[in-house]
C-alpha cells in the first residue's frame, strides 16, 4: 500500500516546553500494511545521525514525530492512520549506552586487592569492573583512567595467598540490581 510518511521535528528546551515544531519531510513510501509501526520501537531510526554528545547534557532535546497517512491524504486536515514518536535522547541512550562499565567500586568492593594477569596490582578500585549489558552479558575489564578506553581483560583476587580469577557469574549475581 502507498502511505504518506510525515516527519516532523519538535524542539525542546529544558524549562519551556516546545520552542518550536515543523515538518522535515513528507514523502509517499510503499509499505505493506503489517509493517505500518505500531509503536516507535517498531520503526527503523538509523536514518537519523546521531551526534556523539547527549542533548539531555546540554539541556535541549528534540522528538522525532512520524504520523502515517492515506496516500491521498492531507496531513494538516486528516487524522495519520499510525503516529509514533520518539526523542534524539532516547535514540542516544539505546545506541550508546547499550553497553556500560561498573566498577568495583561502584558495587562495594572498596577494600579488596585485585591483580592484572601479569600480577600487578590495580591501585584504585574504579577503574577496574565489569563491562557489558544485561542482554548480552558483561566480562570483567579494565578502563583507562586517561583515554577512558574500557578494555576486557581478566581480573585476578588474592585468596589464601593465591592469586585466583574472579568469577565474573559471581559478580552479577551478587550486583543483579545494579547491573540490571
Amino acid at each position: 500500500m502507498k502511505v504518506k510518511e510525515v516527519i516532523k521535528f519538535a524542539f525542546w528546551v529544558d524549562g519551556s516546553g516546545y520552542s518550536w515544531e515543523g515538518t522535515y519531510a513528507e514523502n509517499v513510501i510503499e509499505i505493506k500494511e503489517s509493517e505500518l509501526p505500531k509503536t516507535a520501537n517498531d520503526y527503523d531510526w538509523s536514518w537519523y545521525e546521531l551526534t556523539e554528545d547527549n542533548p539531555e547534557d546540554s539541556g535541549k532535546d528534540l522528538k522525532i514525530i512520524v504520523e502515517f497517512y492515506s496516500a491521498d491524504d492531507m496531513p494538516e486536515h486528516d487524522e495519520p492512520i499510525a503516529k509514533i514518536s520518539k526523542w534524539v535522547s532516547d535514540l542516544y541512550k539505546e545506541k550508546f549506552n547499550a553497553k556500560r562499565f561498573v566498577s568495583f567500586y561502584e558495587m562495594g568492593y572498596t577494600d579488596a586487592e585485585f591483580y592484572d594477569s601479569a600480577g600487578n596490582r590495580h591501585r584504585d578500585n574504579r577503574f577496574i569492573g565489569v563491562y557489558g549489558d544485561p542482554d548480552n552479558g558483561f566480562a570483567l575489564a579494565y578502563c583507562d583512567s586517561t583515554t577512558a578506553e574500557i578494555y576486557e581483560q581478566d581480573i585476578f583476587e588474592e585468596i589464601d595467598g593465591k592469586k585466583m580469577l574472579i568469577d565474573v557469574e559471581t559478580i552479577i549475581t551478587e550486583n543483579s540490581e545494579l547491573l540490571s
